[in-house]
């Protein structure tokens, strides 16, 4: 993960070990939340590239933050979205008929 400034330098960056190219996201508080496709997992990275949150997830493409604080991963291996807690916890799941490969909030 390279963090740029608005001319296109390098201000920080760290391995995320992201094996995929799903759309991770860029948090407020400076924090990337990361899909770990190969590792089953995704991972959330402080602004030091230290693991602060992680969940297993069959081969996640995608992720983003909810507004309340929950996960939103899609998977295409799995053919669904799901939803998890801070706890890792399933609270939610669709599955597709398709392979989703991008998930966002409206």
């Amino acid at each position: 993960f390279m963090l740029l400034d608005s001319g296109g330098k390098e201000q920080k960056s760290f391995p995320v070990n992201q094996t995929t190219y799903g759309g991770f996201d860029y948090l407020p508080n400076g924090h990337v939340l990361v899909p770990q496709y190969n590792a089953n997992r995704v991972a959330e990275f402080d602004a030091d590239g230290n693991v602060v949150w992680e969940t297993n997830v069959p081969a996640p493409v995608s992720v983003t933050r909810l507004p309340g604080g929950h996960t939103l991963i899609s998977s295409q291996n799995n053919m669904s979205v799901q939803e998890v807690d801070r706890a890792g916890k399933k609270v939610w799941e669709y599955g597709t008929d398709g392979r989703p490969w991008q998930v966002r909030r409206r």
